[in-house]
């Protein structure tokens, strides 16, 4: 009987992290990929186009640290308080 109601309480979890914050939630992940594209324009130590930085960061993350190291304090404070 336990294991059951156990399985039932996982059940009525959400199933990702979107379900938890429905109500912001697209402009949520509008504000972090518009922050997240914008430090990849910034960044200018390599020659190539914005897809292959993207492809790079998730390969390679001494070049993730590099393009997130050019973030300044006003798109991390964007990022923790946007605006209405």
């Amino acid at each position: 009987m336990r294991s059951q109601d156990h399985r039932e309480e996982i059940r009525a979890l959400p199933l990702n992290w979107v379900e938890c914050g429905k109500d912001h939630a697209p402009e949520n992940v509008t504000a972090v990929r518009h922050i997240a594209l914008n430090l990849l324009r910034q960044e200018h130590s390599r020659q190539i186009s914005l897809r292959q930085k993207r492809l790079l960061c998730g390969l390679d993350e001494h070049y993730l640290l590099t393009v997130l190291s050019g973030a300044n304090s006003d798109a991390i404070t964007l990022l923790m308080h946007p605006t209405p």
